[in-house]
């Protein structure tokens, strides 16, 4: 209670309207520092499409393989349908004009041989295009590293421009291929149907070809037999040939009759027997001449026709062996022509279309084949989210440094009492501590609220804004009570420690090393740490470790705080006239 009322003592001095205008700043100082800088760069590249941009198209288009390429208008096309920038579609000497007299940030040229260039890709000495963009940092640096943060994209749209036309005019050519392969495509179908029609065929074929062997198997061994049994007449002929008797023998018989008896000679009947014989005879022989000379040449043919038959069944066996290959074959080429079908059909659909909107779109997805996708874990989405744990930090340090420069760390009054020492101290740090939970409060309200940081967890973020402003008061505290003016030296020396090594801006990994062995030590590092979590998410760890290390701050600043009231009770001649007084 005593310390209370030290501190509503401190807090009474500050009667008469200059004075309370003075708590009145105090209290937003937080708040001006943190919450004026994260407003004026909250997202400075949310706002590029205000930023005029000079785009000079200087482009001629060329013709590739009958079709035309104009990249440069491609390109510009493309700059209309994204307004990254406020894009000012100018010529040349507009352009530069603009830029000198801070009209237009930058300029953008499309060189004459744009697509030219890109056109060689095609030929055999292909040539590298080339695009220029122009600045002037007379009309602000800052501009000059946002249009080169935003060059990559810049450089992303010309490349997909480039690529686009390019692959526009080889797609062109390609649509022939396409109606080409489609014309393959038709015809293939006829020759797959002729294909299953003589396919059918071939097999009724065969078919009647198996029948035909057969039959002619049935003539072969008909005329086999046939031969067979020509040879059996022959043979036999050749036996009755040798059997009937000789017309001679028989004339010699009667001769030789009518020798024994002459008187036969006289005879009509013996002589008219005589003539019948010699007739018969030659009849005879006539005819059985000419019987010998049928059944030789029936022979011979039916031996002709053995063969033939044997020759045709042969070759009807063949015949059936062939129609079978064929059948086989016409089979195989009705399978190879369906698939030829099939794939003539399948490659014309997956040429590009020889449709212009279908080119086009066709042409932008092969100039961009891969979309690069990315995922943050703990996204701050906006500059200024990323930035806040940082500003919110040092807004809370200068809080206290201009803090204990209207208040008094340690009134003389309280020294001189008989109170104790730790009731001087907190009765020193509660006005400021008080000051600053309001200070604190007000900043959370400007920037959750009036610039929507929108944190994970709010009410966490406000508790720890409180404790950060209770830890950096009780250390600025200890250092105004131990050692004065001096004091407030080592605060500003080491406010500007802290905003390089406490890695609220850029990793700390891109810091000099001396940085490396002061960060464990600044208390910022464990105040953003504890922000970021609060307002991003993070490792719950992390947070657990910044609160025992801000706890661990307050109450050691308070317990030193302490010790340097029971020394300053001591009174010596450096203390009743200090070298150095703020």
């Amino acid at each position: 209670m005593a310390a209370l009322r030290l501190a509503l003592f401190e807090l009474r001095r500050f009667r008469g309207p200059l004075r309370r205008a003075a708590l009145v700043v105090l209290l937003v100082v937080p708040s001006l520092y943190s919450g004026v800088y994260l407003w004026s760069s909250w997202n400075p590249y949310g706002h590029l499409d205000r930023i005029p941009v000079a785009v000079v198209n200087q482009d001629r288009p060329v013709e590739v393989q009958g079709k035309r390429v104009n990249a440069g208008q491609d390109f510009v096309d493309q700059l209309r349908a994204n307004p990254e920038f406020d894009w000012h579609f100018v010529d040349a000497g507009e352009a530069i004009g603009g830029l000198k007299d801070a009209r237009y940030f930058f300029v953008i040229t499309v060189p004459p041989d744009f697509s030219a260039k890109l056109a060689s890709v095609s030929g055999g000495n292909p040539e590298r295009a080339s695009m220029q963009i122009t600045l002037d940092d007379a009309n602000g640096y800052i501009i000059g590293i946002i249009a080169a943060s935003a060059q990559s994209r810049i450089q992303a749209q010309v490349n997909a421009a480039a690529q686009t036309a390019y692959l526009q005019a080889s797609l062109g050519s390609l649509s022939d291929i396409k109606r080409q392969l489609q014309k393959a495509a038709d015809g293939a179908a006829p020759l797959r149907d002729g294909a299953r029609t003589a396919h059918a065929g071939a097999k009724r074929l065969s078919g009647g070809l198996v029948t035909l062997e057969s039959g002619g198997e049935q003539v072969a061994a008909g005329t086999q037999e046939l031969a067979t049994k020509a040879d059996t007449i022959d043979a036999a002929l050749k036996r009755l040939d040798a059997r009937l008797p000789k017309d001679d023998a028989v004339r010699e018989a009667l001769d030789a009759l009518a020798t024994d008896h002459p008187e036969l000679k006289d005879d009509a009947q013996f002589r008219a027997l005589q003539r019948q014989v010699d007739g018969l005879g030659a009849a005879l022989d006539a005819q059985a001449s000419d019987l010998r000379t049928t059944v030789r040449d029936a022979v011979a043919n039916i031996d002709e026709l053995n063969t033939g038959a044997r020759k045709v069944a042969a070759g009807i066996g063949d015949a059936h062996t062939g129609a079978a290959s064929l059948s086989s074959g016409l089979a195989r080429l009705q399978t190879g022509a369906t698939t030829l079908a099939r794939k003539l059909k399948d490659a014309a659909a997956k040429v590009p279309s020889p449709d212009a909107g279908e080119r086009s779109r066709d042409a932008d997805v092969l100039a961009n084949p891969v979309t690069v996708k990315s995922t943050n874990l703990h996204p701050a989405d906006v500059y200024g989210r990323g930035v806040a744990p940082f500003f919110l930090s040092i807004g809370l340090w200068v809080f206290g440094l201009v803090a204990f420069l209207l208040l008094r760390p340690i009134a003389g009054e309280a020294l001189a009492s008989r109170l104790r020492s730790v009731t001087v101290a907190l009765g020193g740090w509660l006005p400021a501590a008080f000051i600053g939970t309001l200070a604190a409060t007000i900043m959370f309200g400007v920037v959750e609220v009036g610039l929507g940081l929108d944190a994970d967890r709010p009410w966490l973020l406000l508790a720890l804004l409180w404790l950060a402003a209770w830890a950096f008061i009780a250390l600025l505290h200890l250092l105004r009570a131990a050692l004065d003016a001096v004091g407030s030296v080592v605060i500003l020396v080491l406010l500007v420690l802290q905003l390089g090594g406490s890695g609220g801006l850029y990793p700390l990994q891109v810091a000099p090393g001396f940085f490396d062995v002061l960060h464990p030590v600044l208390p910022m590092t464990y105040t953003i740490d504890a922000f970021r979590y609060a307002i991003s998410g993070g490792e719950t760890s992390h947070l657990v470790r910044d609160l025992i290390v801000l706890a661990g701050l307050l109450i050691g600043a308070l317990a030193l705080t302490t010790f340097a009231v029971s020394r300053r009770r001591a009174w010596t001649i450096d203390r009743l006239k200090p070298e150095l007084e703020l």
